[in-house]
C-alpha cells in the first residue's frame, strides 16, 4: 500500500496547489471555440517555452505565458472550423465534419497529423497529414473510439483505443480497437499493435483510459485493465518503449485518472502524475514507483490531456527511459543521478511533461508539477524513510 503525504492547508482547511505551476495559453477567438491544441515542434523546443521561465526566480512562480504562435490549435464551432499554425489560418480537408472534440497534433517533420472524431466518418477516411499550408499528403481511417493520438521518432504514429466507450455511443468496434494501441505509419498502414508486441512477454492490456508520448520513442499509458503472466494488475500504469518493445507495468494507488504524465524532483527522480483519479477529482496525484509513495500536489479543473516535457530537454526525457532500466534499478536509468544530477543546468530543466487543461472555450493552461514539492529520495533516505525494495520489476 501506498503511503500518502498531505499537501499545505490554508486556514480554512482546503488545499492550496503549490506544488502545481501553470503556463496559460490564452486565445483571442473570433471565431468559437478552440477544439484541441498541441505544441508545434517546429517552435517548441527547450528554450521556447524556459526562457520565459528563466526571466524569474523559479520558486516564486506560479503562473507564465505561452505564445499562441508556438502552438498548432483547431478553433470554431460546428458550422465551421479552421485549423491555425500559430496564428495563420489553414483550410481543413473539404470532408472534414467539424466534430466538438477533434485532434490535432504536430509531426517531428513540421507536418499536420489532424483527426475527425464524428460519429458520420468514424469508419471511413477520417484522419489526415497535412502540410503547414493545408496539402494533403496523407488520408487514412483510424477507427471510432480513439482516446489519445501519439506521434513518434520513425514515423510511427500510436493511436490508443477505448472500444467499451464506442459501443456504448452506438459506433461498431473493429478488431484493432481491441489491442490497447495500435502503430501506424505516416500512410496510414497499421504495423503493428501493443498487444502483439507485449504479447511475447505475456502481457495483454484493455481500454486505454490515457496515453501520454514522454520521449520520442516512449509511451505511458493507463488501461482499464492489464494482464500480467495471467495475473490482473490492480490500477496498472504502463511504461512502453516503442523501438526496444521493453514493457514496465506498475500497480498505482489509484485507478481511474482522466490523464497520466511524468515529472522530476530535484534529484531528477521520476514520478508519475495522475490526474483525476478515483476519489481525487480535479486533483493531481504524484506518485513514486520506487518508494511506492504519493504526494498531493494540489486542484486544477478542466486537466484532459498528459503532455510532453518540451521545458526539458529531449536528452533529458530520454535519459529517464526504459532502455537503462533492469532489474537491480530502482528509478528509470542505472546512471540517472549522474545523468541528471549535478550535470543538470539550471532548476527549470527539471520540469517536464504535466498536462493540458480546458477551463474556458478560449483558455488552455499547461499544468505542471513544481519539482520542489517533490521529496526527494535522497531526503527520503535521511529521514529513514525509504522503501528499499524499489518498484516490482519481477515479470
Amino acid at each position: 500500500m501506498s503511503r500518502f503525504m498531505s499537501g499545505s492547508s490554508d486556514r480554512s482547511g482546503r488545499e492550496r496547489s503549490l506544488g502545481l505551476v501553470r503556463g496559460v495559453l490564452d486565445f483571442e477567438l473570433d471565431i468559437g471555440v478552440v477544439g484541441d491544441v498541441d505544441p508545434d515542434p517546429l517552435k517548441m523546443g527547450g528554450a521556447s517555452v524556459g526562457s520565459q521561465i528563466l526571466a524569474t526566480e523559479y520558486t516564486d512562480l506560479r503562473a507564465f505565458t505561452l505564445l499562441p504562435e508556438h502552438w498548432l490549435s483547431i478553433q470554431g464551432g460546428e458550422f465551421g472550423q479552421t485549423l491555425f499554425v500559430g496564428q495563420d489560418r489553414v483550410a481543413l480537408p473539404p470532408e472534414w465534419k467539424n466534430p466538438d472534440f477533434p485532434f490535432v497534433r504536430g509531426l517531428a517533420d513540421g507536418s499536420i497529423l489532424v483527426s475527425d472524431t464524428s460519429f458520420d466518418v468514424s469508419h471511413e477516411k477520417n484522419t489526415w497529414i497535412l502540410s503547414r499550408t493545408g496539402e494533403v499528403i496523407a488520408n487514412f481511417g483510424i477507427g471510432s473510439a480513439a482516446v489519445e493520438i501519439a506521434p513518434l521518432e520513425g514515423g510511427l504514429i500510436a493511436v490508443a483505443y477505448h472500444p467499451m466507450s464506442a459501443q456504448r455511443f452506438g459506433h461498431r468496434v473493429e478488431p484493432q480497437q481491441r489491442t490497447a494501441i495500435v502503430f501506424f505509419d505516416h500512410q496510414g498502414k497499421l504495423l503493428t499493435t501493443f498487444n502483439h508486441e507485449a504479447g511475447r512477454s505475456n502481457i495483454s492490456a484493455e481500454n486505454v483510459r490515457c496515453m501520454t508520448r514522454i520521449s520520442p520513442v516512449e509511451l505511458v499509458f493507463i488501461p482499464e485493465k492489464l494482464v500480467n503472466n495471467g495475473q490482473e494488475v490492480e490500477n496498472p500504469v504502463v511504461f512502453y518503449h516503442c523501438a526496444t518493445g521493453r514493457t514496465v507495468v506498475f500497480s498505482a494507488p489509484f485507478g481511474g485518472s482522466e490523464a497520466v504524465s511524468v515529472a522530476r524532483d530535484s534529484s531528477g527522480d521520476l514520478w508519475i502524475l495522475l490526474a483525476s483519479p478515483e476519489g481525487f477529482e480535479d486533483q493531481v496525484i504524484a506518485f513514486d514507483p520506487a518508494r511506492k509513495m504519493s504526494q498531493y500536489l494540489g486542484a486544477f479543473n478542466g486537466i484532459f490531456r498528459g503532455l510532453s516535457g518540451y521545458v526539458s530537454t529531449t536528452s533529458n526525457l530520454g535519459d529517464a527511459s526504459l532502455g537503462g532500466l533492469d532489474e537491480s534499478s530502482t528509478v528509470f536509468g542505472k546512471n540517472l543521478d549522474k545523468k541528471l544530477g549535478k550535470e543538470q543546468g539550471p532548476r527549470e530543466s527539471l520540469l517536464s511533461g504535466g498536462f493540458l487543461a480546458q477551463e474556458i472555450v478560449s483558455e488552455y493552461n499547461w499544468v505542471l508539477a513544481d519539482s520542489n514539492a517533490l521529496p526527494s529520495r535522497e531526503l527520503s533516505a535521511f529521514e529513514g524513510s525509504k522503501d528499499e525494495s524499489g518498484p516490482d520489476l519481477s515479470f
